[in-house]
């Protein structure tokens, strides 16, 4: 009786860890879905900006790799580890590290861009926070 119940219980324990394991989503499916702007602030040596109050729009991320700012597409994203780039039409790019995504909050800082000569950090002093809810 003993050895059975050690059985069904490690089977029990297996069953489990699966199951929640399976719950837990990636960042790309987090990520995916419509997002509200909630705060935006750029930061430029000792000066900070707050922009939030201008731009309390809303991005959707497609599971396509495209974004788009109300109906209209803006262009297309990656997201490689934490590390989101963002393209627009014209080509350019911006890149972005995720510093918090959760079900229902998204926080990227952006560190850099990239044109046609490659990748080029932010001047030093120089990023953006902003802050999404997902609706």
């Amino acid at each position: 009786m003993n050895k059975a119940f050690k059985i069904v219980s490690l089977f029990v324990m297996v069953v489990a860890m699966a199951f929640l394991s399976s719950c837990t989503k990636s960042k790309e499916d987090q990520i995916i879905g419509k997002w509200k702007c909630v705060s935006f602030i750029v930061y430029d040596g000792d000066e900070t900006h707050d922009l939030t109050e201008f731009n309390q729009y809303i991005i959707e991320l497609r599971l396509d790799g495209s974004y788009y700012v109300g109906d209209q597409q803006m262009g297309t994203y990656t997201l490689e580890d934490s590390k989101l780039t963002m393209k627009d039409e014209e080509g350019d790019c911006v890149v972005y590290t995720i510093t918090e995504l959760t079900d229902k909050k998204l926080v990227i800082r952006s560190i850099g861009s990239i044109d046609e000569e490659g990748y080029e950090p932010n001047e030093e002093g120089y990023y953006e926070i902003c802050v999404f809810e997902k609706i």
